[in-house]
């Protein structure tokens, strides 16, 4: 990994933002009117839960960007294992084909 990688924020794996307007549940303007917001928010499940954390607005490029390197990371990996398999199964054959 780069320098670059050392100053972004941790996303736990599969995580995604979301842009969200809020309604509050008072009486208040936004019942009727526009809501508040948009807030923004960094979620991921867990355990079989969904779980979320707020983002502040000066924060949310770094989080996309720490999103965005995570799911490069992880197909790049995926793509990693997949050839380390084709070569293992490759290997196989051959020792199958000198006995």
């Amino acid at each position: 990994m780069d320098d670059d990688s050392y100053r972004l924020p941790y996303v736990p794996n599969g995580a995604w933002l979301e842009e969200r307007d809020v309604r509050c549940g008072r009486r208040c303007r936004c019942r009727s009117e526009q809501p508040h917001g948009s807030f923004w928010r960094l979620c991921w499940r867990e355990g079989g839960r969904r779980l979320q954390r707020y983002v502040a607005r000066r924060h949310v490029a770094s989080y996309q960007e720490a999103v965005q390197r995570c799911r490069n990371w992880r197909v790049e990996r995926k793509a990693s294992l997949e050839a380390a398999a084709a070569a293992v199964n490759h290997a196989r054959q051959l020792l199958r084909s000198v006995r």
